[in-house]
This record gives structure tokens, sequence and C-alpha cells, in this order.
């Protein structure tokens, strides 16, 4: 996971996810960006609290669990679900 903090757009910022599953059947690989808006100019103190490094990627994916489960049942494959993801976990870790 990728937190992405533009010059240009101040009151934006992107978390990217890369997703390589490979399953016995197929192989999916993509990418996909997550674009947050904020009311207020992104700072340097935003940059380093929680909200991008746990809530805004415990926001964005279950979004990415939902498209791959339904994207793997509808293509006639045994849908894939991905596991929960602990991002207060994972942050600290970081």
């Amino acid at each position: 996971m990728v937190k992405s903090f533009q010059k240009k757009k101040k009151k934006q910022f992107v978390i990217v996810f890369d997703i390589d599953l490979k399953d016995k059947d197929f192989d999916l690989v993509f990418q996909v960006a997550f674009i947050f808006s904020t009311e207020e100019e992104v700072n340097e103190e935003f940059k380093f609290s929680d909200f991008p490094k746990i809530n805004a990627p415990a926001i964005a994916f279950p979004f990415i669990r939902a498209y791959i489960s339904n994207f793997t049942l509808q293509s006639g494959f045994e849908p894939v679900i991905l596991p929960s993801i602990n991002f207060v976990k994972l942050a600290k870790e970081d």
C-alpha cells in the first residue's frame, strides 16, 4: 500500500493498493487507487496522522474485497474472499 500526497492538489491524497493474487485457476494482478478529499489542505501533521495510515485504507479495502469476490464469481470461478486486514497493527509494524 502506498500513500501519495500531491503538491498540486492540496486537499487530496491517494491510497494505492497493488494486488497480485495467484489462485489455482488464474492470476489476477492490478493496481487500484482511492482518492480522498479533505476540507482543509493536507499538511505535515495530517500526513503523519492515523487517517492516511489507518482510517483511509480501512475505508478503501472493503471495496477491493467486494470487487475481487464479485469479479471472480461473475467470471465463473469460485469467489475469492480476501481476509480482513488489521490496519492498526499494520501501521505499528511500518
